[in-house]
């Protein structure tokens, strides 16, 4: 049933002749959905948002070398799990080292490589072709990820910058590319000892600037462990 959008409250009546059946072994499902969006404003949202930059991009590659290397050892996903690396036993992988240009919709080379922002994979999918897709299937089938099968609203697509740069540098007849020597990503920096990131400990510097006199005690630490003979040595230099 379908009824325009008024600003008075909306009365549903439904009438089920169930005989010789209770009514009440019946089940009603009402779906709300909002205005129709079409094609183009989805994709135009979807470039207004910020791409997947390279760093993101190496993470889910280092997810992805990990998990490859665990399966080859013969290290069972529960071992996995138990040492705390569960996050990387959700990666899927067909092959952590090559990446396609191909869109396993159009079966044709990327123009404007996309995928979730959660996906656990580098292969990318064409911007219009998904949307197009997913917009004609049925219900329970629309909007799924082409490569891995997760429900990926279009609000989660984001492209893939370095998808992008591959795209732009190699000639038409590429499909793919092995990723290493030029198309090698770089290793995600690991947490500090205090458990920031360097990009973060960066910021929290730059928001708190170290005082004089913290930077006077930070500086003499290591000499106050010196032995006396070289505390001696570098007061005279000092005088």
């Amino acid at each position: 049933l379908v009824w325009p959008t008024r600003p008075a409250p909306s009365v549903l009546e439904l009438a089920v002749d169930a005989a010789p059946q209770l009514a009440a072994s019946w089940v009603a499902c009402v779906v709300r959905v909002g205005p129709a969006r079409h094609i183009a404003d989805l994709a135009a949202e979807c470039l207004w948002r910020a791409p997947l930059a390279i760093p993101d991009t190496a993470q889910v590659w280092s997810n992805l070398v990990s998990a490859s290397t665990s399966s080859e050892s013969g290290i069972s996903s529960a071992a996995v799990r138990s040492a705390g690396d569960a996050a990387e036993c959700a990666v899927e992988c067909t092959s952590p080292w090559l990446q396609s240009l191909v869109c396993p919709l159009t079966h044709e080379r990327l123009r404007m490589p996309v995928r979730g922002r959660h996906c656990p994979h580098l292969r990318c999918f064409e911007l219009e072709a998904f949307l197009v897709a997913s917009s004609r299937a049925v219900f329970r089938r629309r909007w799924r990820c082409p490569v891995c099968d997760r429900p990926l609203p279009p609000s989660e697509l984001l492209v893939c910058e370095f998808t992008k740069a591959i795209l732009r540098a190699e000639p038409a007849d590429v499909n793919e590319v092995r990723l290493e020597g030029r198309w090698r990503l770089p290793t995600p920096q690991a947490p500090s000892a205090s458990g920031d990131c360097p990009a973060r400990a960066r910021h929290r510097q730059a928001q708190h600037p170290e005082q004089p006199e913290q930077r006077a005690h930070r500086e003499e630490g290591p000499r106050a462990r010196q032995p006396p003979q070289q505390q001696q040595q570098r007061q005279q230099r000092e005088k």
